[in-house]
């Protein structure tokens, strides 16, 4: 869209993408807007060159630098009071997989028997990767009941292509995994036992690489591997959308027997 500012100027309302390295991006389309020089009898040339700039420091007329920027600041959720609009489900949820109310102060996740592979609606919400540089922290209470259980965090592009550090049960024992599924590949590249108790699982991402940690309670972050974050990308995956960070629960096949129940959730741009 073009509009035209009270003093005169144009500009050009957008959608683009920031590429990461090597001109591969995993942040979806974002709304831009990039000043026009549009003289009379003349084409329009955006920004001056025809090309649209990551890093712009014009402005329109009338802008408040003191008014707080957008998505600058850390987030936190404590699910004790109605979601923010940066939440969203996959596809159609069943709303009685979601609780806020059966233990007070927290969301408790129902696993469906969607998995994060199906073209389906598995019991998940999750937020969008706004920044290059971030960090993301939850805290899950869970105590899966069989082997198919699974609970934890997803950066996920779509159902080919995410990234898992999730709490499962093995002979009987908790345990955490950090998981990588690219289209047919599909690998637990780490597995470790877990304490009894709540624990946090924490990403950390730039440009190239996430970084997955998990830490129990009065304990120390303990990183557990790293994934590249091209093969996310879109010129990897073809998703376009953009990755997203979820809390999801599932029983891979079947309806979970045990409630995984987050605490709260941190998303805090670097």
């Amino acid at each position: 869209d073009m509009i035209q500012a009270t003093d005169g100027s144009w500009w050009m309302v957008h959608l683009a993408f920031r590429p990461a390295v090597d001109g591969i991006h995993f942040i979806g389309r974002e709304t831009c807007l990039t000043p026009v020089d549009w003289k009379t009898g003349e084409r329009p040339i955006v920004n001056g060159n025809g090309q649209s700039e990551i890093i712009n420091t014009k402005t329109p007329p009338n802008y408040d630098a003191q008014i707080p920027q957008p998505f600058g600041t850390i987030v936190v959720t404590d699910f004790d009071k109605p979601f923010g609009f940066e939440w969203l489900y996959l596809r159609n949820p069943n709303p009685l997989n979601y609780s806020t109310t059966e233990r007070a102060g927290y969301l408790r996740l129902k696993g469906a028997a969607a998995s994060l592979y199906d073209l389906d609606s598995p019991t998940m919400i999750a937020r969008r990767q706004q920044h290059f540089d971030f960090t993301a922290i939850t805290s899950i209470d869970y105590n899966p009941k069989q082997i198919s259980e699974e609970a934890g965090l997803t950066i996920m592009m779509d159902n080919r292509f995410h990234y898992d550090l999730f709490i499962s049960q093995v002979n009987g024992k908790r345990v955490i995994n950090l998981r990588y599924t690219l289209d047919a590949l599909n690998q637990v590249m780490q597995q470790i036992p877990l304490p009894d108790g709540a624990i946090e699982l924490m990403v950390k991402g730039d440009k190239k690489m996430y970084s997955f940690y998990y830490k129990s309670r009065n304990g120390k972050a303990v990183e557990i591997g790293k994934l590249n974050t091209r093969f996310l990308g879109t010129e990897v995956s073809g998703g376009y959308n953009g990755v997203i960070i979820g809390l999801y629960a599932t029983g891979n096949g079947k309806p979970a027997s045990a409630n995984a129940d987050f605490d709260w959730f941190k998303y805090q741009p670097e």
